[in-house]
């Protein structure tokens, strides 16, 4: 009886104490979130004062106002989107076929070409950018949102949540298909997409924050400002000798705003599409 007590008291001792480090945890990382939001609604003069105040003692809309009046970044904004959602719209149509071309065919060398994707995973952009701002500018697409959007397009992480979750589709009813005469395409739209989802879904959502969130290539292609993406004007608030921190922080309450509303309405799917990955067929 003693002994079952004492074993109650560490479990729940270990509950409390993990528990404990999550919400610290939790706090540290929206700590930075808190601060931004609250800081664009201060004015300069509370920004700059030498003691910290964790709120607006006269809370100002004039730090948004500001960002829309002295910069184009409504036309940032709208780049964002445009290059967010083109490259994801690509990137699911490039991983998933692949994804189903790896799962559902037998084809030499299939599992060799599987570790070079899964290998590209781990090899950042800024490893082969100087080649692929070549290949852009072969193509003519400095200066323009197609160029930024051309790291986006193949996804190797897409490619291997497709794969793994379309081994999971039983491969009757494809064979059931194909003897009803359904072509390979048709197979493809008809039976495996519907039944890909959740991390079609989880793909999306990764790859637009992923797009919306990227500033390195923006910075190498985009060269005026029409073409600029919402982080390059980000910098344009951060002038040679003085920072502009109240415009700064409005606008990246801005930038944030749009995936932050995706992860906590589409959360779900996100979740889902992890688990189906780690699943064997």
């Amino acid at each position: 009886m003693l002994h079952e007590r004492q074993m109650k008291f560490r479990q729940r001792t270990s509950e409390i104490v993990i528990w404990a480090l999550l919400i610290v945890i939790a706090l540290l990382e929206v700590f930075p979130i808190y601060w931004a939001v609250m800081s664009s609604f201060k004015p300069e003069s509370e920004i700059l004062a030498q003691s910290y105040t964790p709120y607006p003692v006269h809370p100002t809309l004039m730090q948004y106002v500001k960002i829309f009046q002295q910069q184009p970044f409504g036309r940032f904004i709208f780049n964002t989107f445009v290059v967010s959602a083109g490259a994801t719209l690509l990137a699911l149509i490039t991983s998933a076929t692949s994804g189903y071309i790896f799962a559902k065919f037998h084809f030499p060398l299939r599992n060799f070409l599987f570790l070079i994707v899964l290998g590209t995973i781990m090899i950042p952009i800024q490893v082969y950018a100087i080649p692929l701002f070549l290949f852009v500018q072969k193509l003519g697409l400095i200066n323009t949102l197609p160029g930024i959007m051309i790291p986006g397009i193949i996804m190797s992480t897409g490619i291997f949540f497709m794969k793994q979750n379309m081994e999971m589709i039983p491969n009757e009813l494809i064979d059931a298909a194909r003897i009803d005469g359904c072509s390979e395409y048709r197979i493809f739209l008809t039976v495996i997409v519907p039944l890909s989802r959740a991390p079609i879904i989880a793909i999306s959502i990764i790859s637009f924050t992923v797009m919306w969130n990227d500033l390195f290539w923006p910075l190498m292609i985009a060269q005026t400002r029409e073409n600029y993406t919402a982080n390059l004007g980000l910098m344009l608030f951060q002038r040679v000798y003085i920072t502009d921190y109240g415009a700064q922080m409005a606008g990246a309450v801005v930038v944030l705003l749009v995936p932050l509303l995706l992860f906590l309405f589409l959360r779900r799917y996100i979740l889902e599409g992890f688990a189906l990955s780690g699943l064997k067929g």
